[in-house]
């Protein structure tokens, strides 16, 4: 039996005075196994978030202990006048002696609410339909063997909501519910039919089997698909991309997936993003469509943040550049050729004149570059090659 300090012996606390942390009187052993089980005798009753009724315990540790929580493989209590029925629920959050130190958190057979803390979780829902809250920290998130809603090894379906935190969160069998909210999170429905909201932050989405839906929210999401390209059927439908596989799995994607990444290739749909923005400067540079491979290394510069004028001097800087505009040429050369390989014009009196100035007074190429590639004219040039998505091959 572990002690506190002074060789007191180490017991839970009496019932909580905060509401609902376990359904039953807590059998803890020690500081590092600590299982909930309903007592016999406790009377369903609904928790009012205020009164703990009898069969309710605060689980305390010793200082710097690292504790253990596990669920009771009974089912729910709470069946009289609640909204909720739940085998255990824990609430770490409001419980500032256990909220630094616990971490690992797997539900019972039963139906689970299990929020984390602040720190790097790893919840696990096993048996029962499932709500698991990251909160906090850097978590995982399993969902277990039922349908579940944030991470999972369930048949049945669970609700796995991850919180802040670059969270990693695991649906199983069932039909469940992934949300990453806040940070860059990694989602992974499994098999089922799936539902992966990622939220804010650059996420990545897997479906795995079944049909899925996913929203990648705020930030640079992609949705990654086992298999190479030919093995899916793509269609764009008001601003959805439907993503059907030689299996029969339909994949719906709203607007806010912004790639699609295949074994072999992927697709990306932010036409007015860094892909869009990539495909129009290549355009105008080089006077051709862009090559996959290439522009899959280009992109991969604009998604890490790189200044748009060092990009472009990847460009001005290269054998194919120089055979277009010749080496050490003078600004009206450079400039009558930039009209005509970007615009597919001779320029016109005003518009050289001006950027002609701009050029003697200092104004870099690169930076002109750029502003023919978002001009208007050569947006309007390109959509018809873009609009239904660009292909590409990611960049590693």
């Amino acid at each position: 039996m572990p002690s506190r300090p002074g060789n007191r012996p180490w017991q839970p606390a009496r019932p909580c005075p905060l509401c609902f942390l376990s359904s039953g009187h807590c059998k803890a052993k020690s500081a590092t196994s600590l299982a909930a089980a309903r007592r016999p005798d406790a009377a369903p009753r609904c928790c009012d978030f205020t009164n703990c009724p009898a069969g309710f315990s605060r689980v305390r540790r010793p200082p710097g202990a690292h504790a253990r929580l596990k669920a009771s493989r009974r089912p729910g209590d709470f069946k009289v006048g609640c909204d909720y029925n739940y085998d255990i629920l824990i609430l770490l959050t409001r419980i500032t002696d256990m909220a630094d130190t616990f971490g690992n958190f797997p539900g019972g057979a039963g139906n689970d609410f299990l929020p984390g803390t602040n720190n790097a979780d790893i919840m696990i829902g096993n048996g029962g339909a499932d709500t698991l809250l990251g909160n906090g920290g850097d978590d995982q998130l399993w969902s277990g063997s039922t349908d579940d809603k944030a991470g999972s090894f369930d048949t049945i379906g669970d609700l796995l909501d991850a919180g802040s935190g670059n969270d990693q969160v695991y649906g199983g069998a069932g039909n469940d519910t992934l949300r990453g909210v806040d940070g860059n999170d990694t989602l992974t429905g499994n098999a089922g039919n799936d539902s992966l909201d990622g939220g804010n932050g650059d996420d990545i989405l897997i479906g795995g089997s079944g049909s899925n839906v996913f929203s990648g929210g705020a930030g640079l999401d992609k949705a990654i698909f086992a298999g190479t390209r030919g093995d899916f059927t793509i269609a764009l439908k008001d601003g959805s991309v439907g993503v059907t596989s030689a299996a029969g799995g339909v994949n719906t994607l709203d607007a806010t997936v912004e790639r699609v990444v295949f074994d072999d290739s992927a697709m990306a749909y932010d036409i007015n993003g860094n892909a869009g923005k990539m495909f129009r400067l290549y355009q105008a540079a080089l006077d051709r469509a862009p090559d996959v491979s290439g522009l899959g290394f280009w992109i991969s510069g604009a998604d890490r943040g790189a200044e748009w004028e060092k990009l472009a001097e990847g460009f001005t800087h290269s054998a194919e550049w120089n055979a277009k505009y010749g080496e050490n040429s003078s600004n009206e050369s450079f400039l009558t050729n930039l009209y005509q390989n970007a615009l597919h014009r001779d320029p016109d009196a005003g518009g050289f004149s001006f950027w002609l100035r701009a050029l003697n007074e200092g104004f870099s190429r690169e930076h002109l570059l750029v502003q023919f590639s978002e001009s208007a004219e050569n947006h309007a040039q390109v959509i018809g090659s873009i609009q239904n998505g660009i292909e590409y091959v990611p960049y590693a």
